[in-house]
């Protein structure tokens, strides 16, 4: 029979795992959200707005309301299609919908007048924009990483390839500095 010790480490360390697991399951989570307009820029509540993420085929749907607002959240970050269709415009179609992770998304959807059997589609690739704050981000992928030039090995190298960063410098200083001392 276990010891009531031994029954408090695995439950303390079941406890933590838990804590540290949702942690992870929340990291690199993205919304979308966006309204879809007409031609004159009026809202246009209750189309139907997919979203498929073309990695998994995993699809979303939602409803614009009244002013007409769709949102998507809990999105990992991947390329997806964007569609959106309502009686009387013609269905668009967005192919290349990147999500930039953890903010909010946001991607407006104009519709045009016409018949519902006629289709805009859109192949060139749409990266939503982050209206809600002035941030600028980016992501530096594998492949940037492996070709980029490794000049003195510094990991603030790679920060600078992000949209609107800049060094002055400072950093190495900094460190020559703590060197110094040490």
């Amino acid at each position: 029979m276990p010891s009531g010790k031994f029954v408090f480490r695995l439950a303390f360390s079941l406890l933590c795992l838990s804590v540290i697991a949702s942690g992870a399951y929340a990291q690199y989570r993205a919304s979308l959200r966006g309204t879809v307009i007409d031609s004159q820029s009026n809202a246009v509540s209750g189309a139907t707005v997919s979203l498929t993420n073309k990695d998994t085929g995993a699809t979303q749907v939602s409803t614009s309301d009244a002013n007409g607002i769709y949102e998507f959240n809990a999105l990992p970050v991947a390329a997806y299609r964007l569609t959106a269709e309502h009686a009387g415009f013609k269905k668009k179609v967005l192919e290349q919908v990147q999500i930039i992770s953890e903010q909010a998304n946001s991607l407006d959807l104009p519709l045009e007048v016409g018949a519902v059997q006629e289709t805009v589609t859109v192949t060139d690739t749409t990266q939503a924009l982050d209206t809600e704050t002035a941030n600028l981000s980016g992501t530096v992928s594998s492949n940037q990483i492996q070709h980029m030039p490794s000049f003195g090995r510094d990991v603030l190298k790679l920060a600078q390839l992000a949209p609107g960063s800049f060094s002055d410098g400072s950093q190495r200083w900094r460190c020559l500095r703590l060197r110094r001392r040490v």
